[in-house]
């Protein structure tokens, strides 16, 4: 797969017969790496105005102790947004720093991150499966670090427009786990 998102890019850019350089470039960067942070898969597998009603009813469902400060409200979950647009920069930041280098540190522990939120959305919204996610948050939160430790050594802005995510992922996954043993 790795080897396939190179090749993917070389191949829109020729396609669209762009001379991909300055702005035009950066774009492109943007769009890659933005359906790469954002997640193509669940834009087509999991339409949010189909998931929502039936989450929204699991997600009221469960029980709660009294622990309040992991119980998230629902606005903080908007905050995800503009996460992962400094994600999405930092992606790009990174990915044109290395020359396009999908076998740098940096990029190959972010495919990793990426690849675990999105198996944790998976196992939380659409199996909730609440221990599963709890335990697949630990490696999410391990992951999001690494990212993070990588970014700041290739790009400091890039590490510093990663770190917001490591702060709400860490209290993304006390809430899971306070759910995991309240329920």
């Amino acid at each position: 797969m790795l080897l396939g998102l190179g090749a993917l890019y070389d191949r829109l850019s020729e396609y669209l017969d762009i001379e991909a350089d300055g702005a035009v470039r950066f774009l492109l960067d943007v769009a890659f790496w933005s359906s790469m942070v954002f997640g193509v898969r669940n834009s087509i597998t999991r339409p949010r105005d189909m998931a929502a009603a039936t989450d929204r009813e699991w997600y009221r469902s469960l029980k709660r102790s009294g622990r309040r400060f992991f119980d998230l409200p629902g606005w903080a979950f908007l905050a995800w947004h503009p996460l992962r647009a400094m994600q999405t920069l930092a992606a790009v930041r990174v990915w044109r720093g290395t020359d396009q280098d999908v076998f740098s540190d940096p990029m190959q522990a972010l495919l990793l991150y990426l690849t675990l939120i999105d198996v944790w959305r998976t196992a939380f919204y659409d199996w909730h499966a609440i221990g599963w996610s709890a335990g697949l948050m630990v490696a999410v939160m391990a992951a999001s670090v690494n990212v993070t430790v990588q970014m700041l050594l290739e790009d400091s802005v890039a590490g510093w427009l990663f770190l917001p995510s490591v702060i709400l992922g860490a209290l993304v996954g006390a809430h899971n786990i306070a759910l995991y043993a309240d329920n």
